[in-house]
């Protein structure tokens, strides 16, 4: 795929606006699209005739020409490869290849729909839902990092930072911005105690996920106290703010193991990423902070600030792979990286 689907999240630079009267809607300069020559502004009038008789002003409908899809105006042209997945999504139903992982997609009511996700070595599938196109969450989609963490947690590629005995654990795991919940639910269903964190918008579908898979599970609002007393805790934490999580929570010196899944994808993500590790990070000598980033190259930069500003925190990179992965849109390399607070 020639073009990254993330870039519509961060704006690009300014365009001049030109006053083109409206009697061009655009032109989407390529060869496999039709030019748009209506007018999307044209206001026409259709009169109806009722019983043979001539109408009058107050028999008159007026229309008002609408383009197809009404978006905000990202760029001059818009690629056939865009278009293209534009459509496969509206598609009822379709099927998501991860490689040789399948996620297979059906409607399962109007405004979702559930995910049946098949991931080797795991002992049973996970079912996972998602909002429809129109609600526009990107928290509530399962991307490709929370897939490729999962598959190397299932895979044993984590002895740094997760023992097999999983009572080796003081504090529970912490991860930030759990989205749809897939890593969370893999380490339930290995007997991992989880808190699974993400804004409060997105914590009623994190829960709703987890209890699912049929995982012993407890949902606390922003006001409450954090008591955990079952193998998954879901509750809110904005990483602007990580110390009103932490005055919440049991665990107020920091939590050993804390787990993010491509958290950048905006200049201001990495800043806040440090703030919250840097919050919510035991200052124990074994605590660890593992990250799963895809390589998007629109991201580089972002990526890099990211990195730095872990070692600003003085932690130290123990651990560095490139996962060969995949998302919906193809193939796709990550970082797999552990920090920790010494060298291992």
């Amino acid at each position: 795929m020639d073009f990254d689907p993330l870039e519509f999240f961060e704006p690009g630079p300014e365009l001049p606006v030109e006053d083109t009267d409206n009697e061009n809607v655009g032109n989407l300069h390529n060869d496999d699209i039709a030019k748009v020559e209506a007018n999307s502004n044209e206001v026409s009038a259709e009169k109806i005739p009722e019983n043979g008789e001539d109408t009058t002003l107050e028999d008159t409908i007026y229309t008002i020409r609408l383009q197809v899809i009404d978006l905000p105006l990202v760029n001059a042209s818009l690629p056939v490869e865009i278009l293209s997945t534009l459509l496969k999504l509206f598609q009822p139903d379709q099927t998501k290849n991860f490689g040789q992982t399948s996620q297979s997609t059906v409607p399962s009511s109007a405004n979702m729909t559930t995910s049946e996700l098949d991931i080797e070595g795991l002992s049973k599938d996970i079912l996972l839902y998602e909002p429809a196109l129109t609600e526009d969450k990107i928290g509530n989609i399962t991307w490709g990092a929370s897939l490729e963490l999962a598959k190397q947690i299932v895979n044993g590629n984590n002895s740094i930072w997760l023992p097999k005995d999983t009572t080796a654990l003081t504090t529970p795991i912490l991860e930030l911005g759990a989205g749809t919940g897939l890593v969370t639910i893999v380490l339930g269903l290995l007997g991992y105690r989880v808190v699974s964190t993400d804004l409060p918008e997105i914590v009623d579908n994190l829960s709703k996920n987890i209890e699912l898979n049929q995982l012993e599970c407890v949902k606390s609002d922003p006001s409450e106290r954090i008591v955990i007393d079952s193998l998954v805790h879901v509750t809110s934490l904005d990483w602007r703010a990580p110390n009103e999580f932490l005055n919440r929570t049991s665990y107020s010196n920091g939590y050993k193991t804390v787990l993010l899944s491509d958290p950048v994808y905006s200049t201001s993500h990495p800043y806040w990423v440090k703030d919250a590790v840097s919050a919510v990070l035991s200052r124990s000598e074994n605590a660890h902070v593992v990250f799963m980033v895809g390589r998007r190259d629109r991201f580089e930069d972002v990526r890099e600030c990211l990195w730095q500003l872990m070692s600003d925190l003085g932690l130290k990179l123990i651990s560095s792979q490139i996962v060969d992965g995949f998302d919906d849109y193809g193939t796709l390399q990550y970082d797999y990286k552990v920090y920790g607070r010494k060298d291992d």
